[in-house]
């Protein structure tokens, strides 16, 4: 995937550690609503990667994170969005979509909004998984 700007960036399935993938959209309610959720939580947990992926023009993303204070690295999925949604879990294409990663293996995925609640859950499950490993 590449980056808003257009920079290339790395294949998430190569990053180590525990990563959060979160399919956003502009125009989604529930969306908008837990990207401060997710800013949040990228900051009390810093062993985390947290990436946000747009379904919108790269302009309107852009202008839209700076508006709402979102500083998370977001990338623009492309054409394939949905189908890249589809082969990490989602059958229905809906949005928000979220995958957490640990070394590059889906552990889990949330479809809708997350809550805080379901956000501490996330993390509690990635250290357990640290735990195991």
């Amino acid at each position: 995937m590449l980056t808003l700007e257009g920079d290339r960036f790395v294949e998430v399935s190569k990053l180590s550690g525990l990563v959060l993938v979160n399919f956003w959209g502009r125009d989604c309610p529930p969306c908008v609503g837990e990207l401060p959720l997710l800013q949040t939580f990228t900051q009390a947990n810093r062993g985390w990667t947290i990436l946000l992926v747009c379904t919108d023009a790269p302009q309107e993303a852009r202008v839209f994170l700076q508006k709402h204070h979102i500083t998370l690295p977001a990338l623009k999925a492309g054409a394939n969005v949905v189908a890249l949604m589809h082969a990490a879990g989602n059958r229905s294409g809906g949005l928000p979509f979220t995958v957490m990663l640990r070394d590059g293996q889906i552990l889990k995925t949330y479809e809708g909004g997350l809550s805080e609640a379901e956000l501490e859950a996330l993390r509690r499950a990635g250290s357990t998984s640290e735990a195991r490993s």
